[in-house]
């Protein structure tokens, strides 16, 4: 049995898998084409499933002239893929077809996992292929296990700016990708003044603007299409323009939100510094809440009456964490008292150190910059920390 499934004129493709994976791949790949049936979905699902693959590749050939069996319409092969991921739905489907978004939204309501253009280079071929065959294998898995293994929001909060979120979300981002990868994406949700791609040296295509704009209702396909992709990191960057903020409701927060969480395992979240109307929404969805404070007396009192805040809205956050940043600055702060105040019994202490600003401006985390650092030990830390609350909630290992 072949793990991927080639649906095509002509195995052609399958050469070009070969060349990504090398000939490890060969008998992984199988090709299947029965052009009569494409247009009986029901009957082709069935001989699809009966070959129990992993992953389809749905492809509708190159129309040759006076040859109308060179080819298969796009809408034919949508309707096939929703029979097949109705039949199968352990199996993930992908269209081998240039990207376009007017059918991408088509696409996702038939189950469609992935949109890869066949002529992308073979390390894009190699990674979107890799990550499917990553997705097949989470659908096999029971769906009380699967739920419990994935889905954790984490949310960064900073009540004033100035303390270091940004650099904490994203070497904690980076981090926790590297221990899992595919399988961790990081929202920007300071919407007006995000920087993570200045912080990550990231050139985004799309950002979450593009996800505002477009018709209708937004579907995983069409949302993983919008994130940017740094090694085995995915993210969802802010805007480019400042004005486009306006665009992005707080519904459409919580829809991208809870769509990222079904489609991850850990979905972290950058937000601007206080608690504006997004933030709010965030919240009600998070399960992991890391407080953000440097060790100065202006700080601790800000993050203190944030927390107050929050409890007498009622927003019940599962598990929160602190992080004192700076932890060793001498500004005559005790920090065993500074955690008290907060009413939190220990923090993750994160010391000064002139190598963070300088791997900022570089726009390469700490994390891997220097990997066994003060600073990033601690970052580290933190994923522990997050990672073992959320081991204890489930009873399932992310790792």
């Amino acid at each position: 049995m072949s793990r991927i499934l080639l649906v095509a004129p002509t195995d052609e493709f399958g050469a070009r898998l070969t060349d990504a994976f090398g000939a490890v791949i060969d008998e992984a790949v199988g090709h299947w084409w029965n052009r009569s049936l494409i247009d009986e979905p029901v009957v082709a699902a069935a001989k699809l499933g009966a070959e129990a693959p992993s992953v389809v590749l749905l492809s509708p050939g190159v129309a040759v002239i006076d040859d109308p069996w060179s080819a298969v319409s796009m809408d034919s092969l949508i309707g096939l893929a929703r029979e097949l991921s109705r039949a199968h739905p352990e199996i993930a489907i992908a269209l081998l077809t240039e990207p376009k978004m007017e059918f991408y939204a088509s696409a996702m309501r038939a189950g469609i996992r992935d949109v890869l253009d066949p002529e992308s280079s073979l390390g894009d071929l190699r990674t979107r292929v890799s990550d499917l065959l990553g997705v097949a294998d989470r659908l096999r898995v029971p769906p009380a296990e699967r739920m419990a293994s994935q889905g954790s929001v984490v949310t960064m909060l900073e009540p004033k700016g100035g303390s270091g979120k940004t650099s904490i979300v994203s070497n904690l981002a980076v981090l926790m990708a590297e221990r899992m990868p595919g399988r961790v994406v990081l929202l920007d949700l300071d919407l007006q003044f995000g920087d993570l791609t200045d912080a990550l040296l990231l050139e985004p295509k799309y950002t979450i603007a593009e996800a505002a704009r477009l018709p209708g209702v937004l579907d995983a396909t069409t949302l993983k299409a919008l994130l940017t992709r740094r090694n085995d990191l995915f993210v969802l960057c802010a805007p480019n323009n400042p004005a486009d903020a306006d665009l992005i409701s707080p519904e459409k927060v919580g829809e991208i939100i809870s769509l990222l969480k079904a489609e991850f395992e850990w979905v972290l979240i950058d937000t601007s510094a206080g608690l504006i109307e997004p933030a709010l929404t965030v919240l009600e969805r998070t399960t992991n809440l890391v407080l953000l404070a440097s060790l100065d007396i202006f700080s601790i009192r800000n993050l203190r009456k944030t927390v107050e805040i929050l409890d007498q809205l009622g927003v019940a956050v599962p598990n929160r964490h602190l992080v004192l940043n700076r932890s060793d600055s001498k500004v005559g702060l005790d920090r065993t008292e500074a955690v008290l105040q907060l009413g939190m019994r220990k923090a993750v202490e994160v010391p000064s150190s002139r190598q963070v600003p300088l791997s900022l401006n570089k726009g390469q985390p700490i994390v891997e910059m220097q990997p066994r650092s003060l600073v990033s030990r601690r970052i580290a830390d933190l994923a522990e920390d997050l990672i073992a609350t959320q081991e204890k909630l489930t009873g399932w290992s992310s790792r």
